[in-house]
């Protein structure tokens, strides 16, 4: 995940290469301090995460000045909307659907009908499986734990390498400051099939411990 810096900046998360003097648009900037009526730089929460994106160019941009065609689904929508998983998401994003390779085993997100050309990142380390050589986008992402999810329709091999021929999908996950506190939920259906479950979660995250040095976060779900 990239962290916004007290100037705007952008600095890598821990084990993650660190972004060529990438910087968050005056433009959004400015917004974000017109909204706080401060001059100095805001928060993320001040942010408009619909009208940012990260993937289009390895770094924090604005949807409207990437490179690419972009389509970003935020953790409101996904909760208006409610979803219940990744595949559901990338039903409803135009050029991109969702199929059940080796025998409905594993769920891949297809561009344009093509399979094998998605690249499928997780706060933008990848996640394409070596064994199958797909993108698997089961289950296994709780929905609770997104923060947005940003889609690249078009080719992203110069970024990104391999596995990106078509579209990258890129799930950037929340952190301590996101939650403050703890937070539980749960859902419960009654139907056919998929539709008779229940599910429930809890997690819980609390910044600037040690003058800002540590944030702890814990996440638990059961299906």
């Amino acid at each position: 995940a990239l962290v916004l810096g007290p100037a705007g900046a952008v600095a890598p998360a821990q084990g993650q290469e660190a972004p060529l003097d990438i910087e968050v648009p005056v433009e959004v900037l400015d917004r974000a301090g017109a909204t706080t009526g401060e001059g100095g730089p805001a928060d993320d929460s001040d942010l408009d995460l619909a009208n940012l994106v990260q993937s289009a160019a390895k770094g924090v941009t604005t949807v409207q000045e990437a490179p690419a065609i972009v389509t970003v689904v935020t953790a409101d929508e996904i909760k208006e909307r409610q979803y219940r998983s990744l595949d559901q998401v990338v039903d409803g994003v135009p050029g991109w659907q969702r199929a059940s390779l080796y025998h409905n085993n594993f769920s891949a997100p297809l561009v344009r009908g093509q399979g094998q050309a998605v690249q499928y990142l997780h706060d933008s380390l990848s996640l394409f499986d070596p064994d199958i050589n797909v993108a698997s986008t089961g289950r296994l992402m709780p929905m609770e734990l997104i923060k947005r999810v940003e889609f690249i329709t078009g080719p992203g091999g110069v970024l990104w390498g391999s596995n990106s021929l078509l579209g990258i999908l890129n799930v950037i996950t929340k952190d301590a400051e996101d939650v403050e506190g703890i937070e539980t939920g749960g859902q419960l259906g009654d139907g056919r099939g998929d539709g008779l479950s229940m599910r429930a979660y809890a997690m819980a995250g609390k910044s600037g411990l040690l003058d800002g040095k540590l944030s702890l976060f814990a996440h638990a779900s059961i299906e």
